[in-house]
């Protein structure tokens, strides 16, 4: 994937705009996935899931563990927050 990091790139607020970057792959791909995003999301344990999720991530990526294995192991720990009703 190509890095972007010189230029700001933006994702239309509403559908009609249609597809801003279909002549770019990467931001193509980008445009699609950002309609699965939800700004409005909120729950008192996101930070905290975050930081769960983070070394699984990294995790992965270094080859330590497999995708399924770190989705699996993050689950365990976040479950036990929202269980724990903190």
């Amino acid at each position: 994937m190509r890095k972007h990091c010189s230029l700001i790139y933006r994702i239309a607020p509403k559908q009609s705009v249609g597809a801003m970057y279909a002549g770019d792959p990467d931001l193509a791909l980008f445009e699609e996935q950002a309609r699965y995003c939800r700004p409005d999301v909120k729950n008192k344990n996101i930070r905290e899931i975050m930081r769960i999720l983070g070394p699984e991530i990294q995790a992965t990526v270094l080859g330590i563990k497999t995708p399924e294995q770190a989705l699996k192991d993050a689950a365990v720990v976040a479950n036990r927050l929202l269980e724990s009703g903190k």
